[in-house]
């Protein structure tokens, strides 16, 4: 599909789904959110970037009911019957899973309360910015795939298989392209996996890899998979280095919220489950050491790190590889920002998964 055709077909579902949330929210005093799992948590930072400012929170498990998901308030968990009636309230589905959101829907539906996605009521306000995304981005492909994720997340349908694309991170020509010196930044490494497709997509040459992964599980999981490595491809024992620890805004002692292997978060939060752990801003980290590609997939503090790398962002000028889909908010915000900065970076898009997750955002000169 053609770059206006697109734009044209995108404007239409904003400005039909904005009609849509005037009618819905009018005349409504508070936000509740439904849902008190990790998707929710997830869009904290996506509330408070929207100014949305919850009254309270709903779900079904009677084990989440009675707890407070934020630090920032939003107050706690109850079940949505004790709501029944009310019209003065709107809900705010916050689920990420299709039938989820039916199911839910149903139910709200039910008990005679109004209703929308987080997704319908964020990118209903935010037109302007999401438009102004795609003139930004480079390609119609990388077009193409962002219009049709924003608007499958609006219409309630995951995206065709059309869009699915292999090697997360490493899916355009520039960013395998081999360079002996080359340094790569992976934030949120995981256990190692994106380390080892670095590895293999730029035949092993390369200057050194920085690997952050603040989970201590997954850590040394991922020591397990260097030293194979090491020994593999017959590198230095300095050629890989991995840093127990989560990047940010700034250099921080913070705390980890559980051990919960692809969805570990870092939080603020301070209890008996938490363990204590370093956050580095990579302008601090990075102060004497060049770098040249970075990669983030770090459950929604992808911003936090960028303004935390502005500094190093500006010096070097690395080609970028970032997750945009852990909540709403980023999927314009991250953009923007990178546009902001003036340093002429080109944009596109690769969706890596069948649902909405694994969408990347990738920037290079």
């Amino acid at each position: 599909m053609k770059k206006s055709d697109c734009i044209r077909r995108l404007k239409n579902l904003l400005l039909a789904t904005k009609e849509k949330v005037d009618l819905i929210s009018a005349n409504k005093d508070e936000i509740f959110i439904f849902g008190a799992g990790n998707t929710t948590k997830l869009h904290e930072k996506c509330f408070e970037a929207e100014n949305i400012k919850p009254a309270g929170f709903l779900d079904n498990d009677p084990k989440k009911q009675g707890t407070t998901p934020f630090l920032t308030g939003g107050g706690t968990v109850s079940s949505p019957s004790i709501l029944q009636g009310r019209k003065d309230i709107l809900v705010l589905i916050c689920s990420a899973q299709i039938n989820v959101r039916k199911a839910v829907a149903s139910q709200l539906k039910q008990l005679g309360l109004s209703f929308l996605t987080v997704d319908e009521y964020v990118f209903s306000k935010r037109t302007a910015e999401i438009l102004k995304c795609v003139e930004l981005i480079e390609d119609e492909e990388s077009v193409e795939i962002y219009c049709e994720i924003i608007a499958s997340r609006l219409m309630g349908n995951y995206p065709t298989e059309n869009f699915i694309y292999h090697d997360q991170y490493f899916a355009l020509p520039k960013f395998f392209e081999v360079a002996e010196k080359e340094v790569f930044v992976d934030c949120g490494a995981f256990v190692g996996d994106s380390v080892e497709k670095y590895i293999w997509a730029h035949d092993g040459t390369f200057g050194k890899i920085f690997a952050f992964e603040p989970d201590i599980i997954n850590f040394r999981a991922m020591q397990y998979r260097i030293e194979r490595l090491n020994k593999e491809w017959a590198f230095s024992e300095d050629k890989i280095c991995a840093v127990n620890a989560g990047v940010g805004v700034r250099t921080a002692e913070s705390f980890i919220e559980g051990h919960n292997g692809t969805g570990t978060r870092i939080s603020e939060k301070t209890d008996s489950t938490n363990d204590s752990i370093k956050i580095y801003a990579l302008d601090d980290f990075f102060a004497n050491q060049k770098i040249d590609f970075l990669k983030a997939d770090i459950e929604s503090f992808e911003m936090d790190m960028l303004q935390g790398a502005e500094k190093i962002i500006r010096r070097d000028l690395p080609k970028i590889a970032i997750c945009i889909y852990h909540n709403v908010s980023d999927m314009y915000r991250i953009l923007l920002w990178l546009a902001d900065l003036n340093l002429d970076y080109r944009f596109s898009i690769r969706h890596h998964q069948s649902k909405y997750a694994d969408l990347v955002l990738y920037a290079y000169h």
